[in-house]
């Protein structure tokens, strides 16, 4: 799966949820790269994240590798690429022991993590204050991917 068909997949996640009435997501299917740990890691996800509830996520085979909260929706995905260097931020950020890499975008911080076997991106939407808070939120839950 390409860098852009990743992108477009979470655009795709953001206008869903952001129109949508009830807490669930429609998000089409992807191939995750490496995603034997997805399914853990994403059962094992709060049920809150920057206080916002978890949404449902409503697409077949995805739902093991893809999580949602709130309005304007934040997204999980798990087993995504990381993109060429030149397009994310030369700092990393350590949050609990995993350490993360990000870029800025027009509607907010995506972050990618970088010291995990598999890569999760985490998308946070602008209006949401303090987006690493979000990254401590999901530690836990991304110990699985660790080991």
């Amino acid at each position: 799966m390409t860098l852009r068909r990743i992108s477009t997949l979470a655009l795709a996640l953001v206008l869903t949820g952001g129109c949508a009435a009830a807490p669930t997501v429609t998000v089409e299917s992807y191939r995750p790269i490496a995603g034997e740990k997805c399914s853990a890691v994403i059962n094992s996800v709060p049920g809150e994240l920057l206080t916002q509830g978890q949404r449902e996520i409503t697409a077949g085979p995805v739902s093991n590798y893809v999580a949602a909260w709130g309005d304007p929706i934040i997204v999980l995905q798990c087993g995504v690429t990381t993109p060429a260097d030149a397009t994310l931020m030369p700092e990393v950020i350590t949050v609990n022991g995993i350490d993360w890499r990000y870029e800025e975008l027009d509607g907010g911080t995506r972050f990618y993590s970088d010291s995990l076997q598999t890569v999760f991106r985490l998308d946070v939407p602008s209006t949401y204050d303090n987006p690493t808070d979000a990254l401590a939120d999901l530690s836990d839950a991304l110990q699985i991917a660790k080991n």
